[in-house]
């Protein structure tokens, strides 16, 4: 039997929203069990009374991919003192023994009956249950019923449990005066009902392998290319001058040169995936987007400290996308949403505006601000074409909130943890209040109902936006920007990464690659051997992880390190000394399966030689009289090996320069300001091992 239409929009507008990138996925089944005894204490305006519920029901020991789980009619049992018949009154006329016959029971019970995995606990939904009495007369009194319960489907993987909260049971005796007595009860012991072990499957990727575009409806003319905006010049071009677009204040202490007129700027597009959180139903929006904006249509910039704001204007287009899902509680749910760009109310412009704050130069001169990017616009939210268990729901084609404010930024780093331009990507995030929808329904009005599961503040949205790339007006599909990544972290948390040996050696030397077991036998000179290095690391943990800063490297040892210069070993008694810490881990582009190049920044080194000689090696500003942190570019990482490689120069490793005020009386180039050092020697293994995937 199909539910009510309120029951159906309310798991509609849930499932609807998930359902939106078409991505949730059910997993397989490989256990499950649901039956227990839980102990109830139960009260009356007259006395409490310990009641214990048996629950018994037929669970699948396997499943399908997609196919929800389905539950056998669940039996419930309830057993109670038979001093709990006192309650009711004497419903029938006193037979010839003079005793009033026993009343006839039957009643309502209503379990509050949560699904929980993890952290996260939903309303199973289960329905109430109609019980009546076993006619034998003893000194307990038996309940028993059934019914049936939802489906399950979740897309994570591990236990997922059945736990019993608050019941309320609702008696009655029938006869010539009716009686009713209701029972509040709390569970005592014994809350678990059941649990379901879920192998096979991990969170599904917000993050499409396809274009994020990939699955629009084939009856819907939305476009989903890169097409740039239209030029200032051209109608519906522009900046939009909104005020409720407005940029951010320019931070503290910047001297700003003129404001120039707009120009063409540079057409760049992109791709966003991502998330929003529901707050009133803690459910999750899959989220993916085409961005098309045109970059530094507007700039002012600030010399002496490294500044530049730019104003940029372009479109972002996000999926309408067909797909289907099942909520905790709610029948299967196909369902279309589409979140479209608009203007402000009573205005013209539908452009979005992105504003940044970078670096104006060389990536490596020092900056005093933060990198960041602000991203304002209007959108309307539209649902429709929903159909629930295979029966179609029909909530109109006007179903929609009006024009809602959205505003996203993103932290693009600073020069400590390394820093990345919008053109590079990065994380957006931003709260947003849905207002209320309006047209929802045919015949019936629905809206009420949409308002109240999705209307309101607490949504949280969560978009990651790839690499973008230039193009032109004549050439639009000459941009073949790249998928937005985001990482799976497991186990994440404390880890120690060593290598050993660590070998590092300046430009000078005199022969192109040292081998790490001959270093110092006089043939090749300004080399530093440690016996090992370690890193102290702190990997963040779980799922949809950002590339940028997905691990710190807190601490930095190396150990029985020696310098060997002209064949002649120096015990170098110090290697580093606190310098800079903590570093950053980034992950970047994909080298192969299970392969990333991956950078780290804010590196600084600090040695000293027990002859006196002493330096840092990091980078150094552009005017060359500043040193600032270091960033190790192009590293390797190996996932399916548990291994991070820094390759040497001759593979296009990184380096570091030597400050800008060594200590050194060594008359040798390697050992003065501005002088190269390179890595020979540099493969960390992570310990406990970290299982890293995308997504």
């Amino acid at each position: 039997m199909l539910a009510s239409p309120r029951r159906v929009v309310r798991g509609a507008i849930v499932t609807t929203l998930l359902a939106s990138a078409g991505l949730l996925a059910a997993v397989r089944v490989a256990s499950a069990d649901i039956g227990a005894q839980v102990t109830y204490l139960c009260a009356t305006p007259k006395a409490t009374y310990p009641v214990v519920l048996g629950i018994k029901a037929k669970v699948p020991t396997a499943g399908k991919t997609n196919t929800p789980v389905r539950i056998g009619d669940v039996g419930v049992t309830l057993k109670a003192p038979g001093r709990l018949r006192g309650e009711f009154a004497a419903t029938e006329v006193p037979d010839s023994t003079g005793a009033a016959p026993e009343p006839s029971l039957s009643g309502v019970a209503s379990i509050a009956v949560t699904v929980n995995q993890g952290q996260t606990s939903v309303n199973a939904a289960w329905p109430a249950f109609s019980l009546t009495a076993d006619p034998a007369r003893t000194e307990e009194m038996v309940l028993r019923g059934s019914g049936a319960v939802p489906a399950l489907l979740t897309d994570q993987a591990g236990q997922v449990f059945w736990k019993a909260g608050q019941m309320v049971l609702r008696l009655s005796a029938e006869g010539r005066k009716a009686s009713i007595s209701t029972l509040t009860c709390l569970p005592k012991s014994g809350i678990v009902l059941g649990k379901l072990a879920l192998k096979g499957g991990t969170a599904p990727s917000v993050l499409p392998k396809r274009s994020p575009m990939a699955s629009q409806p084939k009856d819907d003319t939305t476009s989903v290319e890169c097409h740039i905006p239209p030029a200032p010049t051209e109608p519906g071009g522009g900046i939009n001058r909104d005020p409720r677009l407005a940029e951010p204040p320019i931070p503290p202490g910047m001297n700003l040169s003129r404001l120039f007129p707009e120009r063409p700027g540079t057409p760049n597009c992109g791709k966003a995936a991502g998330f929003g959180n529901l707050g009133k139903l803690k459910a999750a929006i899959p989220i993916g987007a085409q961005i098309s904006f045109r970059m530094s249509v507007q700039n002012q910039v600030d010399f002496p400290h490294n500044y530049m704001r730019s104003r940029n204007y372009g479109v972002t287009a996000t999926t309408p996308s067909t797909g289907t899902a099942l909520g905790f509680g709610f029948m299967p749910t196909t369902a279309t949403v589409l979140t479209k760009q608009v203007a402000p109310p009573g205005a013209s412009s539908e452009m979005a505006n992105l504003f940044a704050d970078s670096h104006l130069g060389n990536v490596d001169n020092p900056t005093s601000f933060p990198i960041r990017a602000f991203a304002r616009s209007f959108v309307d939210l539209r649902v429709g074409g929903i159909s629930v268990n295979g029966t179609p729901v029909d909530v109109g084609k006007t179903c929609h909130t009006g024009a809602l404010p959205l505003d996203l930024s993103a932290d693009l780093g600073n020069d400590r943890v390394g820093k990345l331009s919008p053109q590079e990507g990065g994380t957006y995030t931003g709260s947003v209040y849905v207002p209320a929808f309006s047209g929802c329904g045919v015949g019936e009005d629905l809206t009420p109902l949409v308002d109240a599961t999705s209307a309101g503040a607490s949504n949280f949205l969560k978009i990651e936006s790839g690499r973008w790339c230039p193009t032109t007006p004549e050439s639009p599909d000459s941009c073949d920007s790249p998928e937005p990544q985001a990482f799976t972290v497991l186990p994440g948390g404390a880890v120690k990464a060593t290598a050993g040996p660590f070998i590092m050696r300046g430009s000078s030397d005199s022969y192109p690659t040292p081998d790490p077991d001959h270093v110092g036998d006089g043939v090749w000179d300004n080399t530093i051997r440690c016996e090992s290095a370690t890193f102290q690391m702190h990997f963040k943990r779980g799922r949809y992880l950002s590339r940028y800063r997905i691990a710190t490297i807190d601490g930095a040892n190396f150990k029985k390190c020696v310098r060997f210069f002209n064949g002649v070993s120096t015990n170098v008694t110090t290697v580093i000394r606190g310098a800079g810490l903590p570093w950053t881990l980034h992950m970047d582009t994909q080298k192969g399966p299970g392969q990333w190049f991956a950078m780290i920044s804010g590196v600084k080194l600090d040695v000293t030689g027990s002859d006196g000689c002493s330096f840092s090696l990091n980078r150094l500003s552009e005017d060359l009289t500043t040193d600032v942190p270091g960033t190790l570019p192009a590293l390797e990482f190996y996932a399916d090996k548990n291994r991070l490689h820094i390759p040497t120069a001759e593979k296009g490793g990184p380096s570091l320069v030597v400050g800008t005020t060594p200590q050194c009386a060594l008359s040798n180039p390697d050992f003065q300001s501005q002088a190269n050092w390179s890595f020979v020697a540099a493969d960390f293994s992570f310990a406990p091992y970290q299982k890293i995937t995308s997504p």
